[in-house]
């Protein structure tokens, strides 16, 4: 049995850094306040994914919501996200359901599709490589329009 690996969206040509670190600032000296106490600051998760695919997710939902849209109403989706994002969670084609996890393409077309994303079982191996989730990859793009600094 080989050892386990994580799942990287990063590519060599990427301009950002990879990974969940370079997202979070110096983590190398974390801050503490001896006055506060950090756990009032922590995040519910609605959906079994990196939260940085949270901004796709539900702005696809509100869309899908606010005008009746279907799968069959749309060709394409051009998803504009901070370059920080590309190095964390640009899983172009996920390939089992930890990847699709950190995909924004995916997770964007699941929720066009109507997927319950808050069920960890929506991201099993089987979905990452249907062959509707797999079209919908295709017709959806992820990017920054704007250089990283």
């Amino acid at each position: 049995m080989g050892a386990a690996t994580e799942p990287s969206s990063a590519s060599p040509s990427s301009p950002v850094p990879p990974g969940f670190a370079a997202t979070h600032g110096d983590l190398t000296q974390p801050a503490r306040d001896p006055e506060r106490y950090l756990i009032a600051d922590t995040l519910f998760k609605y959906h079994a994914t990196c939260y940085l695919t949270y901004a796709a997710f539900e702005g696809m939902r509100a869309l899908v919501r606010a005008h009746g849209l279907t799968p069959a109403d749309v060709l394409t989706i051009d998803l504009t996200v901070d370059p920080t994002f590309l190095g964390v969670c640009n899983i172009a084609v996920p390939e089992t359901g930890m990847q699709s996890k950190l995909s924004l393409k995916a997770t964007a077309a699941m929720a066009l599709l109507g997927d319950l994303t808050a069920e960890p079982a929506a991201f099993d191996d089987a979905r990452a490589r249907d062959p509707t989730l797999r079209t919908w990859l295709e017709r959806i793009t992820a990017g920054c329009p704007w250089p990283s600094s």
